[in-house]
Order: structure tokens, then sequence, then C-alpha cells
């Protein structure tokens, strides 16, 4: 490839005026100075898919013409020491050579031996006009994939789930392995949702997902690959294809079931190795969102203690708590219909439901009180202006703390367990309400899951900033293109959809704020182009009790 230079990242006029840009955001000097609307900065997709053909075409041409201008100073010097007079035929050889059909003279025999080379030169000339120097729209967005929404492990030992080993699985892996084209699919996907992007990349990415599927059952046939890593680490990657691309939750739950069936017949051996640990961690968290959003219970893991049997180290008690979860959830969906009969057994089991989502909320706050050090967080400003009702959807900050966290995957830690105790109060308010429909918000119970539902849901509100970028700096002082592109914040918005989607549904929170959590819900949308796959699949999962 014809190296071109570095890509210009300044802005747009900048650029047409050949003037050396300072990039300063939101509009940099020079426009400043000219009083101009500053147009504005490429993105990184731009920089990426940068178009060399041109630059091809602009070298070679002059560098054909360099060629012909030294040729033609070459001949003028040859013919100027030639004792013979300068006849046409001594100028052009090839007239000579034409006239007497052959000739025995060595300049026209070597006329005659260039010839095809410089025919051959100029049909490899018009064959280089139409070469395409630009890398692969796969391997362009696989670069983009990895740097923004894939994160390396940090220093810290913080984990980033199933992402912690998708870059080593996949340089070691073949380059036509399903997990090379299951990771294909995605990253064009995701470049695909990218707004401006053209819709033809959508369609190569599901060609790229059909490729990759008859490719990943062909390795489930055979007995040695079924249960490797890098069949695992596909069909997760499939259901994270799902998830960004489909309406519908029932393809990702049955990718995240086919990844269950997978890490129950790996068995206990899997914990022996890191990676392996990892992908069954990554299975688990996937199964539980699963079970949740389907309101069903958790089967059985050939362990021990089933699906912790992992869990001698690091947080058993939370993990523990978060699978009692979809058996909870499932029991309110039949136990607090309406139109359930009022029997005395009836009364009892609501009883016992009330119980047990009251004591798993207080056992989630006790984890989330006692987390070690590095998943906690700190405050870096406190907002004090109340957005006004017109415009409540467009304020990037919720009045109250802003917190700042060690990382996307610290903050989503955190969230998950909040969204898991709002979902048990949620259905101790549910629950008091089917016991007592007339005096229920008398009950201390009541009033202690509202104070705490308001207080998870500010907490969350609080970690917005940090996942979209701009928790450490005012929001006016970066444009919503320079946050957007900021390096892994598009996996930081992914992770805010879950929490902000659930909190959005508490009705004991004020009409204010609930339309402050769907504003950011659309700033997501329109940011990362999810308002036609992750936002449909959740609200068509929707799992909250209505109290």
């Amino acid at each position: 490839m014809v190296y071109s230079g570095k890509p210009s990242s300044g802005c747009t006029r900048c650029r047409e005026r050949r003037k050396k840009c300072d990039e300063t955001k939101p509009s940099c000097m020079n426009c400043i100075k000219l009083g101009r609307e500053c147009p504005g900065y490429p993105d990184q997709l731009d920089l990426l898919f940068k178009h060399e053909t041109a630059n091809v075409t602009r070298k070679a041409t002059r560098g054909k013409k360099q060629r012909g201008s030294q040729a033609s100073s070459s001949r003028r010097q040859s013919a100027s020491s030639t004792p013979k007079s300068p006849t046409q035929e001594t100028l052009d050889p090839t007239l000579s050579r034409q006239a007497s059909g052959s000739s025995n003279d060595p300049q026209a025999q070597a006329v005659t031996q260039e010839e095809p080379t410089q025919l051959s030169a100029v049909a490899t000339w018009d064959a280089l006009r139409e070469v395409n120097f630009n890398p692969s729209v796969e391997n362009v967005s696989i670069a983009y994939f990895f740097s923004n929404v894939v994160s390396r492990p940090s220093a810290s030992g913080s984990s980033n789930g199933f992402f912690d080993v998708l870059i080593p699985l996949f340089l070691a892996s073949p380059s036509r392995s399903p997990l090379h084209m299951a990771t294909e699919a995605i990253a064009v996907r995701t470049v695909a949702t990218m707004p401006g992007r053209s819709r033809d990349l959508f369609e190569h990415a599901d060609r790229l997902y059909g490729i990759a599927l008859q490719a990943t059952q062909q390795a489930i046939n055979d007995s040695q690959q079924a249960l490797t890593d890098e069949t695992l680490l596909t069909i997760l990657l499939f259901a994270l294809y799902e998830s960004v691309s489909s309406p519908s939750i029932e393809n990702w739950s049955k990718h995240v079931q086919g990844a269950v069936s997978i890490a129950k017949a790996r068995g206990t051996a899997q914990f022996e190795d890191p990676q392996s640990l990892v992908l069954f961690r990554a299975t688990r968290t996937q199964m539980l969102m699963d079970a949740i959003q389907r309101r069903e219970s958790i089967g059985d893991f050939p362990g021990p203690e089933g699906w912790t049997s992992d869990s001698s180290k690091g947080s058993i008690c939370s993990i523990k708590s978060s699978m009692k979860m979809p058996g909870v959830l499932s029991r309110a969906k039949t136990l607090l219909d309406e139109d359930i009969q009022r029997t005395p057994t009836t009364f009892q089991q609501v009883d016992e439901l009330l119980r047990e989502a009251y004591d798993l909320q207080n056992e989630l706050y006790r984890w989330d009180m006692n987390m070690p050090a590095q998943f906690g967080y700190k405050s870096v400003m406190h907002v004090t202006a109340v957005p006004r009702d017109e415009n409540v959807k467009a304020t990037e900050l919720w009045p109250g703390p802003v917190h700042d966290y060690r990382d996307v995957h610290t903050a989503s830690i955190r969230n998950n367990n909040r969204v898991s105790q709002l979902l048990c109060s949620n259905v101790v308010i549910g629950a008091l309400r089917w016991l007592d429909p007339d005096n229920y918000k008398e009950d201390r119970r009541y009033r202690a899951a509202v104070y705490r539902v308001q207080y998870l849901v500010d907490d969350i509100a609080a970690s917005v900033p940090f996942n979209l970028g701009y928790s450490n700096q005012k929001p006016a002082s970066a444009s919503a293109k320079q946050r957007a592109e900021a390096p892994g914040k598009q996996r930081g918005a992914y992770f805010l959809i879950w929490p902000l989607y659930v909190s959005a549904q508490m009705r004991c929170i004020s009409i204010l704020q609930r339309k402050w959590l769907n504003g950011r819900l659309d700033t997501i949308a329109e940011r990362y182009g999810l308002h036609e796959t992750d936002l449909s699949r959740i609200r068509a999962g929707a799992i909250v009790t209505d109290p």
C-alpha cells in the first residue's frame, strides 16, 4: 500500500484550507478566529476507512510522468550526440522497422525488445487503477471492535467477562475458524449500528453470521471440538450478536441455553484452567440474565455446590444470592396475578414469597455494603441544578452526586447488584399490596422498600456519566461525538441499558426522574444505534412486577 501520511484528525475546514488544526473541542481556534462555525472532526471509523486508491493513483501518475520526462531527455541527448542528420527515422526507429517489416539494426532490435515491456506496463497500470488498496471491511471492523468494545484486562485485576479471553483465543485460532467468523460478524454488526453507516453493513454482518453458524454446527458435531474453549466462546459471541441485532429474546435465549449445555458437559474440570473458568462464569452470568427475563428457575450443575462450585474464591455470597432471583421472580409472576383466587393457601404462599424477597434484598444489601475496596467508587462532583420538565430528557446529569469507578466492568457489577435489589424490593411492594390492598402503605416494610428503591435508582443515575464518558469533566466540555468515540464507552453504554430500563419501571420514583431515565436510553440509542436492537429486546423481555 502506498503510504499517504498519517490521517488528519483536524476539522474539515482546516483540512480544506491546509491549515494546522489545534483540534480544540468543540470548536478549533482557527474557526473561532474566522468567526465561523467549526464543522467538526472525523470519527475513528472515517480514519480507519480512509480511501487510499486516490493517493495510489496520484503518486503512481506522478512517477509515470517523471519517468516519461527522463526518457524524453535521454532520447534528446542521444539524438544530439549522433553525427547523422536528425531524420525522422533516427528520431523514431520504429518507423524504419515498420517500413521494412524487419531490420538487422541493433537499435531497432532493442526497440522491438522493449515494446512488449512498455505495453505490459500500460496494461498493468490500467489494472492497478482498479485495485482497492483499503483494508477489508472485516479487518477494519475487528480493529474498531477490539479497541472500542473489547478492552484488555486491567492491571488492577478486574474482569471484563469473556472479553478477557477473546483476543488471545482469536489470535490462536485459524483464520477461517468459527471463532474468527463469529468475531467478524459481531464486529461488522457493531460498526453498522454506529449512526451514519451504510445499511449494507447490516446485510453483510448477517451473511457472516450465517456462515459462522454453519461452521459452528459442524464443530459441535465433532466430539473433540464441541467442548473446547473456542466453541463455547463462539456461542457466547452468537448470543451477543443476537442481543444487538434481534428484537426478539428467543434467539438470544437459545444461544445462552446452548452455552449452558456445553458448560454442564465440561463439568468441574473446567475450573482448573483459568481461561475455561472465565468462560464458565461468563456463561453463568448470561444464564442468570436469561432466567430472570424468562422468570424461570435455574437447572442444576454437576458440581458439589451446583453453579457456585467454582466460588471458593471471590464473591460467593453475591452469586448464591443472585441464583435465588429467578425462582423468586417465577413465583411472583404466578402468585401476584390479580386474577388469582384468594384462598388461605394462596395467602400463605404470598406471605412466604414476601419474606423470601425481603430477606434476599437484605442479603444483597449486605454484600453491597461489604464489597472489597477495588469495587468501590468515589464522588467527583455534585449536581444541584434541577432540570425543567420540558428539557429533562436532554439533561445529561441528574441532581445529586456523580460517581467515578475504576472501570466499566466494576460499574456494571455494582449496577447489576442494584438491579437485583430493585427487583426484590418491587416484589416486596407487590406482595404487600396483594396481601392488604387498602393499608399496605402503612407497613414499615413498604416504606423501607420505597426508600431503598429511590436510593438505588439515584445510585444508578450517578453512574450514568461514568459509563457515557464524562464523569471527570463537565458534559459541555466534550462533544457528543467525542464522548461516543471514547474507547470502551460503547460497551459502557451497552451495560447501562438494563439498569436504566429497570429503574424507569419503578413506580415509586418521580415522573421527572422517569423521564430523565428514558431520555438517557434515547441518548444511548441515538449515539450507538441500539434503538432497533437492545432496547426492543429488553422491552420484550421486561420482567418487573408492577406494584
